[in-house]
């Protein structure tokens, strides 16, 4: 909704809104959501790198790197380029 500047004071330049967030459910096949979160995290670790360069540290990089080319990614795929639902179908086969 908007909120009309007049109502604040001192004034500003400028009409405000109000903005209501509902969260997402998350998949219930994920026993362990702290651990999906982490693992979302270290996806995002550096940003600008590939998703197998923020994972190839990891004990399952392999596994990703074979869901990538089962899903006809590309092997530069960035972590900002997957939606939520690929990030649950690969915690899902890869990790859990």
């Amino acid at each position: 909704m908007n909120v009309s500047r007049n109502i604040f004071n001192p004034k500003p330049n400028v009409d405000s809104a109000v903005v209501q967030f509902t969260p997402k459910t998350i998949n219930d096949d994920i026993q362990d959501r702290q651990a999906f979160f982490n693992f979302v995290k270290l996806c995002f670790t550096q940003r600008r790198k590939t998703l197998m360069n923020n994972l190839k540290k990891c004990e399952y990089s392999h596994h990703v790197s074979q869901w990538i080319v089962r899903h006809k990614l590309s092997s530069s795929v960035r972590a900002e380029e997957l939606s939520l639902q690929d990030y649950i179908d690969l915690y899902c086969e890869v990790v859990q």
